[in-house]
């Protein structure tokens, strides 16, 4: 059993992360061996898959084989140690920044990417600041909206008018439950039938030139064009 295979990652429950590689190794073992490795990268980058012996430098052994993931950890930082380009291509290739065998499997801005980064900057790899996508201060600025603010938007989009005071009072409280319910109020009269009508409409028109029905047609009100052209 290698250290990356207790529950901490060190020898021993009590061990505490430190500098360098050990605490890179902690890390991979916590959040990039099993969401990165086991559940995206192996499916390829293994003896005898797509990316098997002689296709790729980065080949990783299956879960469940002995010290697999300090094995694992030493292939990765083994391949960024040989040349100052590969951190950078561990995250270009499985985003299809670069041609990639295997497709497109991460986006810059989900988990296991922003594992991937935090992983490699461990390692004191040179990351590229294109590669190297923050989301920090994303939202900065951006507030919710306030329950009377969200139920006039609603109302005048579901209902086609402005809200009564009464339903207004409704949501002063600040809940959800409470918001939710006077929405769901929203959904009934002519207004509401007619945001109905109006979407079923627009998508079916919509979809009827996307299906090359031509603009000339003199009855789209026709059997003949259903459901592309029908009765409005």
């Amino acid at each position: 059993m290698s250290l990356l295979d207790t529950a901490t990652g060190f020898l021993t429950n009590l061990s505490r992360p430190v500098e360098g590689a050990q605490n890179a190794a902690a890390y991979f073992a916590s959040s990039v061996s099993g969401p990165v490795i086991q559940s995206i990268c192996i499916s390829c980058h293994v003896e005898g898959g797509a990316a098997g012996e002689g296709a790729s430098a980065l080949q990783y052994t299956p879960q469940g084989a002995d010290g697999y993931q300090y094995s694992n950890f030493q292939v990765l930082r083994d391949y960024v140690a040989a040349d100052p380009d590969n951190a950078n291509k561990l995250l270009e290739k499985p985003r299809l920044a670069v041609p990639h065998g295997g497709g497109a499997l991460l986006s810059a801005d989900s988990n296991e990417y922003q594992a991937l980064v935090q992983f490699l900057e461990l390692l004191n790899a040179d990351i590229d600041e294109s590669n190297n996508v923050s989301l920090d201060g994303f939202w900065e600025g951006v507030t919710l909206a306030t329950p009377e603010q969200t139920l006039r938007r609603a109302a005048l989009i579901v209902a086609q008018r402005v809200p009564t005071d009464e339903e207004l009072a409704s949501v002063v409280s600040g809940s959800e439950e409470d918001l939710r319910a006077t929405v769901r109020g929203l959904m009934d009269g002519d207004g509401f039938h007619r945001f109905l009508t109006t979407g079923a409409n627009d998508r079916l028109f919509t979809d009827a030139f996307l299906a090359n029905l031509f603009f000339e047609a003199a009855d789209l009100n026709s059997t003949v064009f259903f459901p592309q052209g029908t009765i409005r």
